[in-house]
């Protein structure tokens, strides 16, 4: 009798188990920058905004957003740089940083039903764009956003950086799902339009 040969199977076969990899590896390495995040004492006013914010959040993943399809697969790009830059304004670091989280999840969990796997990812990429945009506003105004021409800088540099940021995530997606790299014109317009779309609101 001849033997059959044995066909090893992929540990990791699914685009969906790739995702959640990802996920967690770069929730690992997000952990180091969130455990540097001040923690003042929060008051009431503060937690209320908190709360304001995140179901702000939440209504810009349901509302405010826009499906770009890749291959069989759909993705949204959602408008919460708003939120994110009033954020940075009217609360601190670590609940802004919270509040996203919190919304974003609200939105793309409850009001969407989005797969648990691209949750992950979304929620992931929301965190790292939260800790750019608190780093740029330390940089751009280290003593406090008192007054436009600062204001104006910030919201202008976190809107270039989530654009861009939105194009590369975009790409990760694409490379992780369908195991090739995407067309660099998709990853252009992608930027494209989150720029323009962050600029005009």
């Amino acid at each position: 009798m001849t033997a059959t040969p044995h066909v090893l199977t992929p540990i990791v076969d699914r685009p969906e188990q790739r995702v959640w990899i990802a996920s967690a590896l770069a929730a690992v390495l997000l952990a180091l920058p969130i455990s540097q995040l001040p923690v003042p004492p929060v008051g009431v006013t503060e937690l209320l905004l908190g709360l304001c914010l995140a179901a702000s959040v939440a209504a810009s993943e349901r509302w405010a957003s826009t499906t770009v399809r890749i291959g069989e697969q759909t993705h949204n790009l959602t408008l919460g740089e708003v939120p994110l830059v009033v954020g940075l304004v009217i609360v601190s670091p670590g609940v802004l940083l919270l509040a996203r989280i919190t919304g974003a999840f609200v939105g793309l969990q409850v009001f969407r039903r989005q797969a648990g796997h691209k949750t992950a990812f979304n929620i992931v990429h929301l965190t790292a764009e939260t800790l750019v945009a608190i780093g740029l506003a330390a940089a751009v105004a280290p003593d406090g956003l008192h007054d436009g021409l600062r204001l104006t800088i910030l919201g202008t540099s976190v809107a270039v950086a989530v654009a861009t940021g939105g194009g590369l995530a975009m790409a990760a997606v694409m490379r992780i799902t369908a195991g090739r790299r995407p067309p660099g014109t998709l990853v252009v317009s992608t930027v494209r339009e989150g720029l323009f779309a962050s600029l005009v609101a």
